[in-house]
This record gives C-alpha cells, structure tokens and sequence, in this order.
C-alpha cells in the first residue's frame, strides 16, 4: 500500500516574502514501522527541517535539501526553519571526535536536546565597515541580521495514514530604524554621521525563538549605516538595520555596555578663511526609548525572550546642537568639546 502526504514548510526568498517548499511523504512498501520520506526545497537550498521522536533517547532525524529517508512509526517533535549559511552560523558542539555542527550531532546523538541547536552571527573584523573609535568596548561587533525564519515547533504522528502537515513561519528578526537630529549652527556644515548601537542579541534558539542576554549569551554591538534625509534648519539622519534582539541597558545612568547608541558626527567649519574639521563623539543611552519601544516580549518561564514586533522606529530623545566649540543636546547639556586642529579630522576620547 502506498501512503502519500505532505508537509507545507514556508521559507524566505527576499526579507520578509515568503514561498512554499514541500516535504513529501512516500510509500510504506509493506513494512508497517516505517514511511519513506522525501524533502524537497524547491525555492530555498538553506532550509532544514529537525525532527525527534518522543520517546526520550529513541531517534532523530535532520534533513537538508533534498533527502530520501525512511522514518518510522510515532509520535515527533519537529521543527523547521531557513538560514543562508552565508549570513548565519550553526552553532558548534563537542562530539566523539572534537567540535561538530549541531544538527550533525543531533542526528547522530539520540540523547541531544532540539534545544542546543541555535544560529548564530559571525563576529566582524574591526576593519569590516572602516573602524569607529571604540568609546563603548564591552564587546565586539556583529554583522548585521538578514532574513531568519522558523517554522512553529509542533507535535504530529507519523502512521500508515495519509496526512498532511503544515509549518506555520514566523520571522526571528526585527528591522529597526534608528532616527537622529542634529541641528549645526550657523557658518557648521555637518558632513558625515556614523553610528552604533549595543544591547544586540548574537544568537537565536531555533526551536523557541528564544534570545538571552546573560554571561553565556553575551550581546554585541552592531553598526547602522546612516543617511541624511532632511535638508532642513534640523537635520535628520536615518539609519536601518536588522538585528535578532535589542537588550536596552540595566540603568538609564550608565554611557557604556548594553543599549548605548553611539555616533561619529563629522563636521567642518570655516575660520578666517581655513576650513577645519572636526569629528564628535557622542554616546547616549537608550533605555527608555527601547522599553517604549516593545521590541520583545519575556517567556512566561523567563527563559528567555521572543521578538515582538517585526520593525520599529528608535529617534533619539534629543536634538543634538553642533556649535563652534562643543555638542549639546536642546536641554544645554554638553557631550563634548570640539578640538581646533588644522585641516585634519581630529578623534579625541570622551
């Protein structure tokens, strides 16, 4: 007796457009314990599909690509999920022979948790996008987030039945647009603006979803290309990045670790006739504006915490003033005081 079915998996084609991949059910071929399964892809090669029995230490599957294997008879616990290997890395474990892929280790190890699988994103070299001058070192700096998916973790039986199972997908990243207003007095011509800000997450839990920020799972710092988009008396810049989760300081007092956007303002100014340039270092802590925000949400068990919302927009709380001699906020606060130097761009520790 043949036995056809399917399981509907979604993945991610472009950010947040999604297409169908199929997981195809084969024949029995009269063994009742067992199903042959067929997994074909057929819009993404970056897609896998994790599989364990019920029974506690009993069988594992991982398929990537397209698979032909036979499955036997129970109840599973599956999930799925999409991650170009070219953006994301499968985290490593110890096996027999020294460190391993995860998901090589959870097919082969019966007695490995779906729970230690996670993706993670590389850490960048200082020189990837031209070095800012580090006045928040608390950790290193990650490429940015592209598209993540994951399919919902579900249980089914798997029998001599046909059936059809479908994936529900859920996106684990979150776009985030970070907005800045600088205001130059006259005779200031602000040149450039680069930016940074920490508190990111580093790595996901596939089967959950779930980001943490603790001692074993440390946040990192990411760059955010920005852009000036207004020309008038207040100048706006925007930048937009996509991150796995944002962790907002523990205090709205502290100006380093977590949840501390931090920019390079470029400027120059005309003196009897020189042109002098000069670059601003600011750091401003976010707390309020990300918890405002409802980036994330907490588990019930406080396990960790799950992306809320799929994008969001983050201004800094202050018009910044760009005058001859120092930066303020609109309140008079000064951040820093600006060095005369001729003609060179001049960095200077806050």
């Amino acid at each position: 007796m043949k036995v056809e079915g399917n399981i509907l998996a979604m993945v991610v084609m472009t950010v947040f457009a999604l297409s169908c991949s199929k997981f195809y059910y084969g024949g029995v071929n009269g063994d009742d314990t067992c199903l042959e399964a067929l997994v074909e892809p057929a819009d993404a090669e970056h897609v896998y599909t994790v599989m364990g029995s019920r029974l506690v230490n009993s069988v594992h599957y991982v398929w990537k690509d397209t698979v032909s294997q036979v499955i036997r008879h129970g109840e599973y616990y599956a999930v799925a999920f999409y991650a170009d290997t070219d953006v994301y890395e499968i985290n490593k474990v110890t096996g027999e022979d020294g460190e391993m892929d995860a998901l090589e280790k959870f097919a082969a190890d019966k007695t490995m948790s779906m729970q230690d699988i996670y993706v993670s994103l590389p850490v960048m070299a200082d020189t990837d996008y031209g070095k800012l001058a580090d006045y928040n070192p608390y950790s290193s700096f990650i490429r940015p987030a592209e598209g993540l998916f994951a399919c919902d973790f579900m249980k089914f039986t798997a029998r001599d039945t046909a059936m059809k199972i479908s994936f529900s997908p859920r996106p684990l990243t979150q776009s985030l647009t970070f907005r800045l207003k600088v205001r130059p007095e006259e005779g200031v011509t602000v040149t450039g603006l680069r930016a940074a800000v920490s508190g990111v997450a580093g790595k996901v839990r596939v089967m959950s979803g779930m980001v943490r920020n603790d001692s074993r799972n440390p946040t990192y710092r990411q760059y955010i290309p920005m852009q000036q988009v207004s020309e008038q008396e207040v100048i706006i810049f925007e930048g937009e990045t996509q991150v796995l989760g944002l962790f907002p300081s523990s205090s709205s007092l502290y100006t380093s670790g977590a949840g501390i956007f931090q920019a390079e303002i470029s400027a120059s100014v005309m003196l009897d006739g020189v042109e002098y340039k000069r670059v601003f270092y600011v750091g401003i802590n976010m707390k309020s504006v990300i918890e405002k925000a409802g980036l994330m949400e907490e588990a019930k068990d406080k396990s960790g915490f799950r992306v809320s919302r799929s994008e969001a927009v983050l201004e800094v709380p202050v018009v910044l003033e760009v005058g001859f001699d120092k930066v303020v906020s609109g309140e008079g606060e000064g951040y820093e005081q600006w060095f005369v130097h001729d003609n060179e761009d001049l960095e200077f520790e806050v």
